[in-house]
């Protein structure tokens, strides 16, 4: 029997074909966690914009009560009581003189509300739907986004797991650094010294794959906060809550695989550098 020597790759050019499929890999998942996050604040901002406590239909109230008022100061000499002069207040806030005034304002807002309150619309895509909706296409597009997500983190992660399994004695370090200064959804162990806050940052990073079910979240519990009855409707929403918080769960869950790696990664790395690092013996023939 004797030895079979693997040759030694020249530094990066070995791992070109893997560091490229890593590096790919890791831009495809940003780029998916970016139109998730923007799914997640469109979900969101079209939620809060349709509650009944919301600025706009308070405005809209506000307005309606102007109305009142100086239509009562025009036809009368009554006295007003705290919420009317309150009212008459606003109105110089908001520079409305007269009765026409306070009408036009009043239907500006009532237009405003209904284009942009009541049907959501879609950037890029152009198409709207009602704010009834919501649960429905919100429920969908994010857990589609998820799911594509998922598969991408998969991916990265595999990937990551072979450079690490490919990488020979002499080449750890090198890929380590070309690895860890393009991949973005993690926060590589630093290999010179160990950094405090790493373990923080890197449950900041968490939190951001736990907006979604947050914000999606928000919108089944207001609907379900405010409804007489758990209708089919509802019934659907909570469904869809549920797929998109496991979703969710198992994006982080992966997430955590990748650090793990990364902290085999980091540990191989250090040996590397300190000299204490033993490559696997070769396969004997």
């Amino acid at each position: 029997m004797i030895w079979e020597e693997r040759p030694m790759p020249d530094q990066l050019g070995y791992f070109r074909d893997h560091l490229e499929a890593a590096t790919e890999s890791s831009i495809r998942s940003r780029r998916i966690l970016v139109l998730l996050l923007a799914t997640s604040l469109l979900v969101f901002i079209a939620f809060w914009n349709s509650r009944n406590s919301g600025w706009i239909l308070t405005h809209v109230q506000w307005a309606q009560k102007i109305e009142k008022v100086l239509a009562k100061t025009s036809t009368s000499t009554n006295s007003l009581s705290d919420d009317e002069n309150l009212m008459k207040k606003k109105a110089g806030i908001y520079q409305i003189e007269n009765v026409e005034e306070a009408q036009h304002f009043h239907q500006k807002l009532l237009d405003l509300r209904a284009e942009n309150v009541l049907y959501v619309r879609v950037p890029i895509l152009g198409f709207a739907f009602d704010i009834n909706d919501l649960g429905y296409f919100g429920g969908l597009a994010l857990a589609i986004l998820l799911l594509w997500l998922r598969f991408a983190l998969w991916h990265e992660r595999h990937n990551l797991q072979l450079c690490m399994e490919e990488a020979n004695s002499g080449d750890m370090k090198a890929v380590y650094r070309y690895l860890s200064m393009r991949l973005l959804l993690t926060i590589p162990p630093s290999l010179a010294s160990t950094e405090k806050l790493e373990r923080v940052w890197r449950w900041l990073a968490r939190g951001l794959f736990s907006l979604p079910a947050l914000a999606y979240g928000l919108v089944v519990g207001y609907d379900l906060l405010f409804s007489d009855a758990l209708t089919y409707d509802l019934w659907i929403e909570v469904l869809f809550f549920l797929i998109v918080a496991g979703l969710s769960a198992l994006a982080i869950h992966i997430l955590w695989d990748i650090d793990s790696v990364w902290e085999k990664f980091a540990v191989r790395a250090r040996q590397e550098i300190n000299g204490s690092y033993r490559p696997a013996p070769p396969q004997l023939t």
